[in-house]
Order: C-alpha cells, then structure tokens, then sequence
C-alpha cells in the first residue's frame, strides 16, 4: 500500500488488534509468574525450571550435543586444573 493511501478504519482495527494482543500477552506473563511463585513456594528451583522449558523446546539431539560439549569442556578444565595444582 502506497504512503498515504490508506483507510483509517482498516488502520484502526490492526491497532486495536496489537493492543488487545499485548494486553493478552500481560495477561499471560502474569499468569506465568503466578506459576513460577508456586513452583518456588513448592521448593522448586526456579531458575533450574526456567531452563527445563527451554531445553524442551529444543530438539533432543540438540540438547545431548550440548550437554556432550559441556561435560567434554568441564572435563578439559578439571584435567587443567589437577595438572596446575600437582
């Protein structure tokens, strides 16, 4: 659509659209706090919880790729350490 030559109505209602979506999403990010307060009072460790739902959004071999370069690195670093120390 050229600069200028547009409707107002269909203009106003993409704004009301977002809007009612941000507040839909402020409706959400509370209600997903709430969730998080709850685990946490259950003695849950939130930031450990925080990273399950993001490794579960990954795919699965993804995720053991990463863990496999961890426990490679760490691994690494301990031997470096051990030798430095002795």
């Amino acid at each position: 659509m050229a600069e200028g030559n547009f409707s107002g109505d269909e203009l106003a209602k993409y704004v009301e659209r977002v809007e009612r979506l941000v507040e839909e999403r402020a409706s959400l990010d509370a209600d997903i706090r709430e969730v998080k307060a709850e685990a946490k009072d259950a003695g849950f460790d939130v930031k450990i919880l925080n990273k399950v739902v993001q490794r579960r959004k990954r795919a699965r071999k993804d995720v053991e790729e990463e863990d496999d370069l961890i426990r490679l690195y760490e691994d690494a670093v301990d031997r470096a350490l051990k030798d430095l120390i002795e």
